[in-house]
C-alpha cells in the first residue's frame, strides 16, 4: 500500500471517527464521498445520536434519494446490526423516512413548516416551482411597469436611461436579478429615492476656453483636419445654455463626442515650424481628447463622457432604488401570503435561526 493510500485512509477514518469536529471534505467524482458520509451518519447513530436528529444535506433530490437508500442499506446489513445492536438499528430505520435527508431547500422548508409562527409565516405554506415563480413575477412586473411609466417623477429617469441605450428588457433583467437576491437589498435603500439631479455641464466652459486658445495656433484654419474637428466640437457645445433641459444637454454632449471623432490627425506644419509645430499639434490633440473626443479603452474619459457617465449613473441609482422597493414589497407579499420561492426558503430559514 502506498503512502498516498495510507494518507487517504487516515482522512476517511477521521470522517467517521472525529464526530466532534466540523470537517470540510474535498474529493473528485467517484472517490467515495457518499460512502464516507454514510459512514459518518452510522457512526453518529452508534454514538447515541438519534437518526431523527441528524441532517444530511445534498444538492439535488436525486442525490438525496440515493443517500437515504445507501443509509438504509447500511443499517440493514448484518455487520451494522451487530455493531449498533438490533434495537438501535431498528429505531434508526423507523426514523429514517422522516429524517432530514434532502436538499438544502427541503431542509429549509422543513424548518419553516415546523416553526411557522416564529418565522412570521401563515400555518400553510406553498412553495412555488421555477415556472410558478416566473409566472408570478411576470404578473407583478407587468403591473409595476404600468405604474412606473405613469409616474411623472420617473419620466426623466427613464428617458435618460433610454438615451444611454438602456432598454426595458435590460431593466427587467435587472429586476429579475434583484428578485433572486432580494435579501441583500434590505437596509440599503431607506425611504424614498432621491430625485434625479440635473445634468451639470459646468466643466465644459473651461475645456472650451482651452481648446479655443490652442486652436488659434493653426495657420491653415478649417483646411486642417484637426482644426476642423475642434471647430465641429465647438459648434456643438456652443449650443449649451441654462435654458436647455437635461435631455437636450445629453443630446448636445453626445453630438459633440461624435464630432470629436472626425477623421484625420491634422498636419504638423499647419501648427508651426519644427518642434514648435509638433508641440502645438500635440497640445491641440490632447485638449480635444480631454474635452470631447473618445479615447482608447483604458484611457480616462473625456469631460463630455464623464458628464454623460455621471448622468447615467445618477439615473440608474434612482431606478435601482425604485426596483428595490418593488422587489422587497413582493418578498413581503409572498411571506404574508405563504407563497414562497426557493430563495425565500433559504432566507426565511436563516432569519428563523437568527430569531431571538
Amino acid at each position: 500500500m502506498t503512502t498516498s493510500q495510507l494518507t487517504d485512509q487516515a482522512a476517511r477514518d477521521r470522517i467517521s471517527s472525529d464526530l466532534g469536529s466540523t470537517l470540510f471534505v474535498e474529493a473528485g467524482a467517484g472517490s467515495g464521498k457518499t460512502r464516507a458520509l454514510v459512514d459518518r451518519v452510522v457512526a453518529l447513530i452508534g454514538a447515541g445520536v438519534a437518526m431523527e436528529n441528524i441532517a444530511a444535506i445534498t444538492f439535488t433530490e436525486k442525490a438525496a434519494a440515493e443517500l437515504r437508500d445507501r443509509i438504509r442499506q447500511r443499517l440493514r446489513s448484518a455487520e451494522t446490526r451487530e455493531d449498533l445492536g438490533e434495537e438501535r438499528t431498528e429505531t434508526a430505520l423507523l426514523q429514517l423516512d422522516g429524517a432530514a435527508v434532502g436538499t438544502l431547500h427541503a431542509f429549509a422548508q422543513r424548518m419553516l413548516s415546523e416553526h411557522p409562527v416564529e418565522a412570521g409565516l401563515p400555518p400553510s405554506v406553498e412553495v412555488l416551482d421555477d415556472i410558478g415563480s416566473q409566472i408570478e413575477f411576470d404578473i407583478r412586473w407587468r403591473d409595476f411597469l404600468d405604474e412606473l411609466l405613469d409616474e411623472p417623477e420617473m419620466g426623466p429617469t427613464l428617458l435618460q436611461l433610454e438615451m444611454h441605450a438602456v432598454r426595458l428588457n435590460q431593466i427587467r433583467a435587472l429586476a429579475v436579478r434583484l428578485n433572486q437576491n432580494w435579501d441583500r437589498l434590505e437596509g440599503r435603500f431607506p425611504g424614498e429615492p432621491d430625485p434625479l439631479p440635473p445634468v451639470d455641464v459646468g466643466e465644459i466652459e473651461a475645456g472650451m476656453q482651452a481648446l479655443t486658445e490652442i486652436k488659434d495656433r493653426c495657420s491653415a484654419g478649417a483646411k486642417d483636419t484637426l482644426y476642423a474637428r475642434i471647430e465641429a466640437v465647438e459648434r456643438e457645445l456652443a449650443r449649451l445654455d441654462d435654458s436647455l433641459d437635461d435631455m437636450t444637454r445629453i443630446e448636445v454632449l453626445r453630438s459633440a463626442i461624435e464630432a470629436g471623432k472626425g477623421r484625420g490627425p491634422g498636419r504638423q506644419d499647419n501648427w508651426g515650424d519644427g518642434d514648435h509645430g509638433k508641440a502645438n499639434k500635440a497640445a491641440a490633440t490632447a485638449s480635444l481628447k480631454t474635452l470631447a473626443a473618445p479615447r482608447k479603452p483604458g484611457d480616462p474619459l473625456s469631460i463630455c463622457e464623464q458628464i454623460l457617465d455621471r448622468a447615467a449613473q445618477a439615473a440608474l441609482e434612482v431606478l435601482v432604488a425604485r426596483l428595490a422597493a418593488f422587489t422587497l414589497d413582493a418578498a413581503e407579499q409572498r411571506r404574508a401570503g405563504g407563497r414562497l420561492e426557493f430563495h425565500d426558503l433559504l432566507v426565511r430559514a436563516r432569519l428563523l435561526l437568527r430569531h431571538d
